[in-house]
């Protein structure tokens, strides 16, 4: 309880807070004794005007809306009084007052207190858990102990003193005042407590005492039993709350046979359940209001088994479940007055609150049928969702969009798969260059991706062979292994190829291939199907190609020539890659994916066919004198020359030949040096 305090402002807008505690049932706030110190503009609404306007907001700032909600025109002397029964709990309140003038003014705050939540609240006396459930003692006579006694224990506990402390209020406690109580303001209220799980987004609530947990509870008509749970952030709120009720089968088994007795002229139980965020679900005279699309409701004639209410991506925070039982007329299926028999019902119920990935379903049919549960990343948030097959869509993939949905996902996943053989050309045309690291990832990149869109379109279709539908289930629903393999292998070919145009020593090819495969590796994974896993390695692959280029330059200190195949196939190669990103990044959409992403598959296989040949001539047939310390420098000249496709004078390179000819003639037994000018001279 807040005192009374004053207060003074001299703003035309001025807000106020104050913070709500999660044990508050219901607050007063008095505002009173406002004076005005000093008039800065005459009030429209007369001289005796104080404020102009006050709006009270629970969690966000008030709106200035006069007319609609908040109080307007206070008086001088006067005040304002609001007052809220069912408060959001932990909550921070703002108090928005308009005033035209210097202010001053007194606020107080009265808080009700239910007590301590839970089996030994002081609410709560008359509740005790057995090993059927969470059961009200009908009877203020009956002599009864909280919880099991005889039940296994993991740790020992010593319950002595507060059994003792809840057995000396049970003995002057006064059932009659209970029902009072519930019928006023405080009803009965329990805390689930969560248990979790090794996974994301597996989350279980149960009722837990010192000694016994449940998830059953006897529900009467009397008055509402009030439950309530907390998710968390972040690791909450990407999943799918939800909250399924059942009735004990003994108890609709005996409601029916009353009924049956009756003729079917008596009245049926329901038990209904409203769900509220953050404060109590409404109330009235003790009984629940909600929304009939709220409510989870169950009827005893109607035997259903279990009803779930789904609530995807919850808040996080306090969440209340209030649970009642209502007569209904067997008829109409309206509410009306318990009556005969009726007066006193209850029903156990077991109320199962759990969070899941994606739907509501068991986990090994989540998305059912034609979809797969995927988690994505999105900054610091993990959130789940139902990747649906081609054809199918909704929260779980349950509804059909094409009159033809098979043959129009048969015919998308063959253009997805056999568009990945256009890499054949580039596989075979490294083998015949012996090219054997660009082969492997050519071929790699063919297999990751085949494997990966016939996992995406066919998994949920069970079309596929045993084995294969197995693989897929562990390498690409639960692990993603395959999808991360699709992307990697394709940067990294790209970047391999590259590395390989620069014609670097061996040692500074190791070091670029393996900053290659790390740079790729967090890319990809950071976000896969973001532009940066394209953007950063070809242009910084493409950077170091360059740069060799200029080095090699400076070094024969000449500018290097290029001829014409080396121009065509380059230009082909680049317009080939550029077309695929700007494919991947703007054209292609969810609508049509398997077409754009068929004819990505062809534009990147085309780009590595195009850059193999890059500066490559026919194979020169050079042969030096056996043994002669010179073969090394005179042959790296001329395939130096030759790999970047520059012009020649090959009558300087002749002279220099015959010069080592002349000079290791008298010393060494010479072979025949040819060398078989098929290097291009434009000339």
């Amino acid at each position: 309880m807040l005192n009374r305090k004053s207060y003074s402002t001299k703003k035309h807008f001025s807000y106020f807070k104050f913070h709500l505690p999660e044990n508050v049932a219901s607050f007063r706030l008095e505002l009173s004794a406002c004076q005005v110190v000093h008039k800065i503009q005459e009030s429209i609404h007369g001289k005796n005007n104080c404020m102009e306007y006050v709006n009270l907001r629970a969690n966000a700032l008030p709106r200035h809306d006069p007319g609609i909600q908040g109080y307007q025109n206070i008086s001088k002397g006067g005040g304002v009084v609001f007052s809220e029964s069912r408060p959001f709990r932990g909550a921070t309140y703002y108090l928005l007052v308009v005033s035209t003038a210097v202010i001053n003014f007194s606020l107080e705050v009265k808080t009700s207190d239910c007590g301590e939540i839970g089996l030994y609240g002081g609410n709560q006396q008359s509740w005790y858990l057995t090993e059927q459930g969470l059961k009200f003692n009908d009877s203020a006579d009956a002599k009864f102990t909280k919880e099991p006694e005889d039940v296994f224990n993991l740790f020992a506990i010593d319950t002595s003193a507060s059994e003792a402390a809840s057995n000396d209020t049970q003995d002057n406690y006064d059932l009659e005042n209970a029902l009072q109580e519930s019928y006023n303001n405080c009803f009965s209220e329990f805390q689930f407590n969560r248990v979790d799980m090794v996974e994301d987004f597996s989350v279980k609530f149960i009722l837990q005492g010192k000694t016994w947990y449940t998830k059953w509870m006897s529900v009467s008509n009397r008055f509402p039993i009030i439950t309530r749970f907390e998710t968390h952030e972040y690791t909450d709120i990407g999943g799918t709350l939800n909250l399924v009720m059942r009735l004990d089968d003994l108890g609709v088994a005996e409601a029916q046979r009353q009924l049956d007795e009756d003729g079917g002229q008596g009245q049926v139980l329901r038990v209904f359940a409203c769900v509220s965020y953050g404060r109590y679900p409404e109330t009235k005279d003790g009984i629940l209001e909600c929304e009939d699309g709220e409510k989870i409701k169950i009827d005893t004639d109607i035997p259903v088994g279990n009803v779930t209410r789904m609530i995807p991506f919850p808040k996080p925070g306090l969440w209340f479940v209030g649970i009642q039982v209502e007569c209904i007329n067997p008829e109409t299926r309206s509410r009306e007055d318990c009556w005969g028999d009726r007066r006193y019902s209850s029903m156990m119920t077991s109320l199962n609150i759990h969070l899941q990935p994606c739907g509501y379903r068991e986990q090994d049919q989540i998305c059912g049928d034609f979809g797969v549960c995927v988690r994505s990343h999105k900054g610091n948030f993990l959130y789940t969702s139902c990747r649906c097959a081609s054809g199918y869509r909704g929260w779980t993939c349950d509804q059909t969009k094409l009159d033809n949905p098979a043959a129009t996902h048969q015919s998308n996943t063959l253009l997805l798969t056999l568009s990945n053989l256009s890499f054949l050309p580039a596989i075979l045309l490294s083998l015949w260059y012996k090219l054997y690291t660009e082969s492997l990832l050519y071929t790699s990149t063919m297999f990751f991706s085949s494997f990966y869109h016939t996992c995406d379109q066919e998994i949920n279709q069970k079309h596929l062979p045993e084995l294969l539908e197995k693989a897929c289930a562990q390498f690409y629903s639960k692990k993603e292994v395959v999808q991360f393999c699709d992307f990697f292998c394709a940067i990294l070919s790209f970047w391999v190829t590259i590395i390989t145009m620069a014609r670097l020593p061996d040692k500074l090819v190791n070091f670029l291939h393996m900053f290659g495969v790390l740079l790729t590796a967090v890319l990809v994974q950071y976000n896969r199907n973001g532009i940066q896993v394209f953007a950063v390695p070809i242009p910084l692959g493409v950077a170091v190609l360059i740069i060799s280029i200029f080095v090699r330059c400076y070094q024969r200190k000449r500018m290097l020539r290029a001829n014409r195949n080396c121009t065509i196939w380059l230009s082909l190669a680049l317009l080939s890659a550029i077309s695929a990103v700007l494919v991947f990044a703007f054209v292609e959409t969810t609508t049509n994916y398997q077409y754009v992403h068929s004819v990505w598959h062809c534009l990147i296989s085309m780009s590595l066919v195009f850059l193999l040949p890059y500066c490559r001539t026919e194979k020169q047939k050079i042969t030096f004198l056996a043994g002669s310390s010179l073969r090394s420098s005179v042959e790296t000249q001329i395939l130096q020359m030759s790999s970047t496709g520059t012009e020649m004078n090959l009558t300087e390179t002749t002279t220099s030949t015959m010069t080592t000819n002349t000079v290791l003639a008298g010393t060494t037994q010479s072979a025949p040096v040819t060398v078989d000018n098929n290097i291009e001279n434009n000339q």
